[in-house]
């Protein structure tokens, strides 16, 4: 694709992108809810979920894979610029004494909903999965999905509530061990299928010094 013809089709998206965002923040807003909601509904249904399968052909013609390589990049520059401001309003003042309560939220609101999840597996994997796809590997999938929390959202909702520079809420936007724990659970919903998966000779002759049969 011309250089010319990219910078375009990126403009319009862009521009189609912010259009759509901005409207349906507006109604979210006037519903009273957080306008980053409406945002994240407006991806959805510019996406493939909903535009991508009701008319494919609109969606690849309005996002060619030529030009969602650049979207993609702009989003994560947009999304480091966006955090960066964040920190620069921050004032750590606030955090003083508040280390253990910090520490309390941030640990019980990964380890609640994942559990949650992972309990809520039990039902929706007989509905949902099959015998392909082991039960562990589907409880520890669901477990993270309920309990990764989407930081850049959550600084988006403390900044349109006025709550990031009073003192709850750095409480429940600073501390780390969130994203360390979802990284975790993430690692771990990743090897474990192939944990899962592996033959069962090969597990019994590990470690014997034994030859497995070919």
């Amino acid at each position: 694709m011309p250089l010319e013809k990219a910078l375009l089709l990126l403009t319009v998206d862009i521009a189609v992108i912010i259009i759509a965002s901005r409207l349906l923040g507006l109604v979210f807003r006037r519903l009273h809810q957080p306008q980053v909601i409406g945002e994240i509904v407006a991806g959805i249904l510019l996406g493939p979920s909903l535009l991508g399968w009701l008319a494919p052909e609109a969606a690849t013609t309005l996002f060619p894979p030529a030009v969602l390589p650049y979207l993609k990049v702009l989003s994560e520059y947009g999304v480091l610029l966006f955090m960066f401001l964040v920190g620069l309003e921050l004032d750590p003042t606030l955090l003083r004494g508040r280390g253990h309560a910090a520490v309390v939220i941030s640990h019980v609101s990964i380890i609640a909903p994942f559990f949650l999840g992972a309990l809520f597996a039990l039902f929706l994997y007989t509905h949902l999965s099959s015998d392909a796809v082991p039960f562990t590997s589907f409880a520890l999938f669901m477990g993270a999905a309920m309990s990764i929390t989407a930081f850049p959202v959550l600084a988006r909702i403390l900044i349109e509530r006025d709550l990031l520079k009073t003192k709850v809420g750095p409480g429940l936007g600073a501390p780390p061990e969130d994203r360390e724990l979802d990284l975790l659970v993430r690692a771990a919903a990743r090897v474990a299928p192939a944990a899962c998966r592996r033959p069962e000779h090969h597990r019994h002759g590990e470690g014997r010094g034994e030859q497995l049969p070919t």
